[in-house]
C-alpha cells in the first residue's frame, strides 16, 4: 500500500523537482491504475480504424483490455474485453469486422451494443433462467472530439470538452483537418515493448527538445538536419505551451521553417506534391485565427498516455499510447494518419519517413529506448531510488517577456494561442504540468518533495 511516509518524497512540480519512486515503485504504480486509469478520459481509437458498422479494433485502458465497436447506432461503443460468464478474452483479434462476438470457451454471445444474446443450451443449463440484462459486458463511457475515440470507466468524469481544455485548439487547427477531408489511419497499429515507466515516453513527446540534438545525433547527422539551429533554436526560438488541466505541444514556431522544408521534399518528388504543399499551407493559415499563424508543433502529448508527433506535409500524425505494463516498462502502439485528400506520393513518402525515423527499428525510436532502458536501471536500485528528476528548466522564463500584444522581445507573434508558454527554446514546463496533474489525480498534490 502507498502509505503516507512513502508518499512523503514525490512530486514539488513548482521547483522542478520530482521523486524517482513515482517510476519505479510497485506501490505507487498501482495507485495509478485506480487513481488515474480508472478516472481518466484515455485514447481507444480513431473514427476512421471503424469505418463501418460492425467494425472493431483491440486496445487498452490502462491494463484494461478493451474492445472499440462501432455499432448499430453507428456510434463507437467501448466494452472490457472479458466475458463474463468466467473471465474468457472474448476478441481475440486486433481488428476485424462481426454483428457479434462468441466466447471461445462456453459460447456466449454478444452484439455490438454489448448485450448478451446466445447462450449454448440454455433451457437445460439455466431452466431460462439466466438474467441477460445483468450478464451483458461491462461498458464504458464514451466521447469523440476530432475524430478520436475517448473511454473512460469513470461515469462522472468531466465532459471531454472540459477534459481537453486548451488542447481543443490544437486539436481543431492541427489533427481535425475536416477542410481535406478529415484524418484517415494506415489499419494496423505497430507495437512494441519499450523499457521503462509509462511516463517516461509521456514526458518525453510532452515537449522534451533538450534531449533531441544529443539523443538522435546520429539521426541528424545523417539526413543533414544538425545545426546550431538545432542546439539554439533559431533567431526567434520556439515554444512549448503547457496546456490546462495537463496535456501541452512543444516546438511550435510561427515562421516558415516547416514550409521551406516541405516544399524542399515536395520538388523532389514532383508538381503533384508542390500543388499540394502550397495548398494545405495556405488552408493552414486561413485555419488559424489571429495573428499569430504557427504551422504546427512537432510533438504533443495528451494526459495521461498519448503522444502525438509530426507537423509538416510529408510527416502525416503519428498518434501513440503508452500503455501501462508495470512499474518498469511498457507498450507502445502507435498509428499514422494522414489527410484524406493527400496525395498518394504523400502518403506514400509519410509512411516510409515514419518506418525509418519513429518504429520499433526506427533511427529515432530505438534512441529513446536505450536511454529509458538505463533509466528504468537506475530507479530502483537502493541508493539510485532515494534520488530525485531534475524538471526546473527555464522555471522563471513560462510567460516571460511577454507584452500586451502577446509579442515576445524577439517580436514573435503568439498572440491568440492557448497554453502557457516558455520563452526559452528549451522547457519543461509542460512536463511540470504534466506532474503537478498527475499529483492531483493520485490525491497527492501539495505533497513537498
Amino acid at each position: 500500500m502507498l502509505t503516507e511516509s512513502k508518499a512523503r518524497l514525490l512530486v514539488d512540480p513548482d521547483t522542478g523537482v520530482v521523486s524517482r519512486k513515482i517510476f519505479a515503485d510497485p506501490d505507487i504504480y498501482e495507485r495509478e491504475q485506480d487513481c488515474i486509469f480508472r478516472h481518466c478520459w484515455l485514447f481507444v481509437g480513431h473514427e476512421s480504424m471503424l469505418p463501418s458498422t460492425g467494425d472493431f479494433i483491440s486496445n487498452y485502458m490502462g491494463e484494461d483490455p478493451v474492445i472499440v465497436w462501432r455499432g448499430r447506432s453507428g456510434l463507437p461503443q467501448v466494452f472490457l474485453n472479458t466475458c463474463p460468464h468466467r473471465g474468457n478474452k472474448l476478441c481475440l483479434f486486433d481488428r476485424g469486422n462481426a454483428p457479434a462476438l462468441t466466447c471461445s470457451y462456453h459460447g456466449w454471445t454478444f452484439n455490438t451494443e454489448g448485450k448478451l444474446t446466445g447462450v449454448p443450451f440454455e433451457r437445460l443449463a439455466y431452466d431460462d433462467a439466466l438474467d441477460h440484462e445483468a450478464n451483458g459486458l461491462k461498458t464504458a463511457k464514451v466521447a469523440t472530439y476530432s475524430g478520436l475515440i475517448f473511454a473512460s470507466w469513470d461515469p462522472s468524469v468531466p465532459s471531454l470538452d472540459a477534459y481537453l481544455g486548451e488542447l481543443r485548439w490544437w486539436l481543431d487547427v492541427f489533427i481535425g483537418h475536416q477542410d481535406f477531408g478529415g484524418m484517415q489511419c494506415i489499419p494496423s497499429a505497430q507495437k512494441y515493448r519499450m523499457p521503462g515507466n509509462w511516463k517516461l515516453t509521456a514526458d518525453n513527446f510532452i515537449g522534451d527538445f533538450y534531449h533531441v540534438p544529443i539523443t538522435h545525433a546520429s539521426f541528424l547527422r545523417l539526413f543533414g538536419r544538425m545545426s546550431d539551429e538545432a542546439y539554439r533554436g533559431s533567431p526567434t526560438g520556439s515554444f512549448n505551451f503547457a496546456l490546462e488541466p495537463a496535456h501541452g505541444v512543444g516546438a511550435v514556431a510561427t515562421d516558415d521553417r516547416q514550409l521551406q522544408r516541405d516544399l524542399g521534399i515536395a520538388q523532389f518528388l514532383g508538381p503533384e506534391a508542390v500543388e499540394w504543399v502550397k495548398e494545405r499551407a495556405a488552408r493552414l493559415k486561413a485555419r488559424v485565427p489571429g495573428p499569430a499563424k504557427p504551422d504546427g508543433f512537432v510533438a504533443g502529448a495528451t494526459f495521461p498516455n498519448m503522444t502525438f508527433q509530426g507537423s509538416g506535409a510529408f510527416e502525416g500524425e503519428l498518434l501513440a499510447l503508452a500503455h501501462p505494463r508495470g512499474p518498469n516498462y511498457h507498450e507502445v502502439w502507435q498509428w499514422l494518419l494522414f489527410e484524406r485528400d493527400a496525395p498518394t506520393i504523400v502518403r506514400q513518402y509519410a509512411a516510409a519517413w515514419t518506418a525509418r525515423r519513429q518504429s520499433a527499428a526506427g533511427l529515432v525510436g530505438s534512441d529513446d529506448g536505450e536511454n529509458f532502458e538505463r533509466i528504468a536501471e537506475n530507479t530502483r536500485t537502493p541508493m539510485t531510488s532515494e534520488l530525485t528528476f531534475h524538471y526546473g528548466m527555464a522555471l522563471r522564463r513560462d510567460n516571460e517577456g511577454l507584452d500586451a500584444g502577446g509579442k515576445t522581445r524577439d517580436d514573435w507573434q503568439i498572440q491568440g494561442l492557448p497554453g502557457t508558454p516558455s520563452r526559452a527554446h528549451f522547457s519543461e514546463v509542460n512536463q511540470r504540468g504534466f506532474y503537478r496533474y498527475w499529483a492531483r489525480q493520485m490525491g497527492l498534490e501539495g505533497t513537498p518533495a
